[in-house]
C-alpha cells in the first residue's frame, strides 16, 4: 500500500479485480441452471412469503452483513439526533 497525493493505493485481490466477470459468470450459470433444471427455478420461485422471495432476502442479508460489521456506534448516536435521512431511506425501500 503506497500513499500518493493524499490517496491510498490498495492492491486488489483476484475477486475484487474481476468482480464484473464473476457477476457475469454467476448470471450465465443461473440462466443455464434454470434451463437445464426448470424444476429448480420453479422451486426457488415458490419460496415466497407475501410475494417476498426468501432466497433473495437471505442473499441480500449475506451481502450486507459484512458492511454492518463495520458499523460505527458513534454514527448511530448521530442518527438519533437527525433521523430524517434514515427514515426516508427505509420508507423509500419499502414503498
Amino acid at each position: 500500500m503506497t500513499q500518493r497525493a493524499g490517496l491510498t493505493d490498495v492492491k486488489l485481490g483476484i475477486f475484487e479485480k474481476y468482480l464484473a466477470a464473476w457477476v457475469a459468470l454467476c448470471m450465465v450459470l443461473g440462466i443455464l441452471l434454470s434451463q437445464v433444471f426448470p424444476v429448480l427455478s420453479i422451486a426457488i420461485n415458490n419460496l415466497q412469503i407475501g410475494g417476498i422471495s426468501i432466497p433473495i432476502g437471505i442473499c441480500l442479508f449475506l451481502m450486507m452483513y459484512p458492511t454492518l460489521l463495520n458499523l460505527q456506534l458513534i454514527e448511530l448516536k448521530k442518527l438519533l439526533h437527525h433521523p430524517k435521512p434514515i427514515v426516508l431511506t427505509i420508507l423509500s425501500n419499502w414503498i
